[in-house]
């Protein structure tokens, strides 16, 4: 079995970690607050969990490790015409 390496540099990771030690708050205190469960927190941070959706991608977007769909939409990331990845469109 291979483990894939984490999608966030070592950079980011400290950052984030530096972040919460300087704002003198615990990773586990935030996590509650944002309604996160503090272990897939930790998951991500540790590179565990390559956060690629759900509660995983949304941690990632508000710790600033990922940028938001909107973000990405403006700076050009996602192909001309394609406001949405396809998986994330809506079919009726």
């Amino acid at each position: 079995m291979q483990i894939e390496a984490s999608p966030f540099n070592f950079e980011q990771i400290s950052r984030v970690r530096q972040e919460f030690h300087l704002a003198g708050r615990s990773v586990s205190d935030w996590a509650k607050s944002q309604g996160f469960d503090p272990a897939l927190v930790y998951s991500v941070l540790a590179g565990r969990n390559r956060a690629t959706r759900g509660k995983s991608h949304e941690i990632a977007v508000k710790l600033g490790l990922k940028i938001p769909l909107q973000a990405a939409m403006v700076s050009g990331l996602l192909p001309p015409g394609q406001s949405q990845s396809p998986a994330v469109v809506e079919t009726t």
